[in-house]
């Protein structure tokens, strides 16, 4: 019993953790797709250069390990939760393929565009149609962060039953509650007896 309990109570802290960080990473890539592209797209070419040679890495220094940890936490989420149901797993497995996808389209498109940014050999009137380019993509990588968000906060929100309590013992509230109450009625006075 002791080990259920523990083992409950370490697949909720894996699965709030997965939708923490799915979350904060989803919010990360929305900010730079709100803020950060439109400011790009007023620079001059060159300006835009300059800023983003300046400042990528720093940006980067955020986002690459953000998005490791959401992509092993939400993978990690949807593996130790595999006694569950098959249904009740999807959420949970979408986030985790989602935030995959993040990571396949951030290596094969938008790192390489950030090199060539950074790079020298990039013509300026070649600059703007590959910012184009990566604005697109990024907007990818934030439906399917957001598309992990939902799926790992699905995962919390419909299956509340299975939080632990206090003690680390699986179970709701009310269906604690609705228990003692039959419990009681059963044994009160004046419960009614009916006999065959």
């Amino acid at each position: 019993m002791v080990g259920q309990s523990e083992g409950v109570r370490f697949t909720w802290s894996v699965r709030v953790l997965s939708a923490a960080l799915s979350a904060l990473f989803a919010g990360a890539m929305v900010l730079i797709r709100v803020v950060l592209v439109p400011f790009w797209q007023r620079l001059p070419p060159d300006a835009f250069r300059g800023w983003f040679r300046h400042n990528s890495g720093r940006i980067g220094s955020v986002m690459f390990p953000l998005g490791a940890a959401a992509t092993l936490s939400a993978t990690a989420a949807a593996v130790v939760s595999r006694d569950l149901p098959r249904a009740r797993r999807r959420p949970l497995w979408l986030a985790a393929a989602c935030t995959m996808g993040v990571t396949v389209v951030t290596m094969v498109v938008n790192e390489p565009a950030n090199a060539r940014f950074n790079g020298h050999d990039l013509r300026v009137e070649e600059t703007s149609a590959l910012l184009v380019r990566w604005r697109r993509w990024h907007t990818i990588r934030v439906l399917l962060g957001a598309v992990a968000a939902l799926g790992a906060v699905r995962s919390l929100s419909d299956h509340s039953g299975e939080r632990p309590d206090s003690d680390g013992h699986a179970g709701m509230v009310q269906v604690r509650a609705s228990s003692e109450t039959s419990r009681s009625t059963a044994s009160s006075p004046g419960a009614p007896y009916h006999q065959e």
